[in-house]
This record gives C-alpha cells, structure tokens and sequence, in this order.
C-alpha cells in the first residue's frame, strides 16, 4: 500500500498542495503564440536574417484545408525556419545548414508527434532544430547559435 498522508496517497497530497498554490499564488500571465511570435519577428528583422514564419496554425474552412494541402502545405513543420547561417567566425558557422524553430507559449505549449518528427528530421540534414518556449527562449537559443 502507497504511503499516505492524512489519509491520502503522496501523489494525491502532492496534486491537492500543487492544486491550492495555483489557486492562492498569483500567476503572470503567459503571453499567447501570436505575441511571442512577433517579438521573434521583430528580433529576426533586426538582425537582417532571412528567414520565414509557417502559418500552420489556425482554424481553416475544409475547403480551404484542402486546398492548401493539395498545394503542399504539411502538418507539423515547425513555426520558424531560418535560411541564413549563422555569423561568420562562430562555431556553428559552417555546422548547420538553418535553424528550425516550433514556438510554445512560455508555458503550458506542448508539440505535436508530428512537430517534433520534423524538427528529428530537419536536424538529420543538418539543421539546428529546437522547441522553444517563448520568444525570449527562442533568442536565448539562437544567440548561442551565433545569430
């Protein structure tokens, strides 16, 4: 039999502790995606990197879902995809050949099986691939990438 504490398992204990502080503890407010991803946008256009957004999210008409697939859009191809290497002189300079980014909010994002197959992907060919929560994670990663 599990331990209990004052009649409840551990877990249970633990979840109801996790449940009242969520409850008493004021929480920031996370910011949504679409905030995130522009202050990526803007930190990418500052820097002149050539790079675009993939708008795969959203809620679409069936037709125009179709549509678009029959043009070739995918599911799961992440959210930043950067053509530009990075810095001359850095060590990944001549290491990987773009950055692929799948953008979360700060918290409570997860990837899709399908996010996280095309991130595997994208690094076997050599890219620099990662989820990333927030935007400022996303600068964080890619200073160190040397962008």
């Amino acid at each position: 039999m599990p331990p209990t504490l004052a009649g409840r398992s551990v877990k249970a204990a633990a979840l109801a502790m996790a449940m009242a502080m969520e409850t008493t503890m004021p929480r920031k407010p996370c910011p949504l995606e679409s905030v995130e991803q522009c202050k990526l946008a803007q930190w990418l256009d500052a820097r002149g990197v050539l790079w675009t957004h993939v708008p795969n999210e959203g809620k679409r008409k069936p037709r125009t879902g179709a549509t678009l697939k029959r043009m070739g859009l995918k599911r799961g191809v992440p959210d930043v995809l950067i053509f530009s290497h990075p810095k001359i002189g850095t060590d990944m300079s001549r290491i990987i050949s773009g950055a692929a980014i799948e953008l979360k909010r700060q918290y409570g994002g997860k990837p899709t099986d399908e996010q996280i197959e095309w991130l595997d992907q994208l690094d076997q060919l050599g890219w620099a691939a990662r989820v990333c929560n927030g935007a400022d994670a996303a600068i964080e990663w890619l200073e160190e990438l040397g962008y």
